[in-house]
């Protein structure tokens, strides 16, 4: 009887020196950003619980899609055999659109496991390290976009609108009728076309009608994403106002 006593209290022993944890640890919050721009409507929040010593590999995470719009509340499980006493903990989260990240942790939110009850408030800032060309992989420099929607429309299969980004800032193209050049200022996701220069060349009703609908999502853009290939902008309240595709 003895010696089966001295071994549980070696085993509780040697539980307590791992740091093991007896229930899974659940933490909930919500993830939040000050800039006034609204997400789409695909637009995905992730959460991952993380060790800080090796913080490239996640120990939970969570998504939540459709994410909707901040503040974004979520809720994680973290398996209780993953935990260790004397480790340093945090979560970080992003919000992704079209697999780019449009903003993210500015820095880990340290956890304290004794007080995982306690909401937890994740500020985020846009992601400027990386933009959305870079995430997807695809260069928006050197490809003649050709438009395929416009407010959610398809655009007319006989009117040809494009659009060309330099490497240098500037942009051209054509509204379907008329050229037309400008700059564009780039920063992570955000997007903003400044004046554009155009031709004023007489159109037949279809070009002119594509043509002004065309410049007006190009005036309203204010982000962007791509996604399957394709180049979506959107305005500031998160909506699609135009759609292109690369030939």
């Amino acid at each position: 009887m003895k010696l089966l006593s001295a071994l549980v209290a070696a085993a509780i022993c040697c539980l307590a020196s791992h740091g093991a944890y007896a229930t899974d640890v659940k933490l909930s919050g919500s993830a939040f950003y000050r800039e006034r721009i609204a997400l789409p409507s695909d637009a995905t929040l992730l959460v991952e619980f993380i060790d800080l010593a090796k913080p490239e590999t996640a120990l939970a995470a969570t998504a939540v899609a459709p994410a909707g719009q901040v503040p974004i509340a979520f809720g994680l499980v973290v398996d209780s055999s993953k935990l260790s006493n004397g480790e340093a903990y945090a979560i970080q989260a992003r919000i992704e659109v079209g697999g780019s990240a449009w903003f993210a942790s500015a820095e880990p939110t340290p956890v304290d496991l004794a007080r995982a009850g306690e909401l937890f408030s994740i500020l985020l800032v846009q992601a400027g390290s990386k933009n959305a060309e870079e995430a997807s992989g695809v260069s928006l420099a050197g490809t003649e976009w050709r438009v395929l929607e416009l407010d959610g429309k398809s655009a007319d299969p006989n009117v040809t609108s494009t659009l060309i980004f330099d490497a240098d800032g500037a942009v051209s193209g054509n509204g379907g009728c008329n050229a037309f050049r400008g700059n564009v200022d780039m920063e992570g996701t955000t997007m903003k076309f400044g004046q554009l220069a155009s031709t004023m060349m007489a159109c037949e009703d279809a070009k002119s009608v594509q043509e002004a609908v065309f410049h007006a999502a190009l005036s309203q853009t204010a982000a962007y994403f791509v996604q399957d290939g394709n180049l979506m902008l959107v305005d500031a309240a998160g909506k699609t106002v135009a759609r292109l595709g690369a030939p």
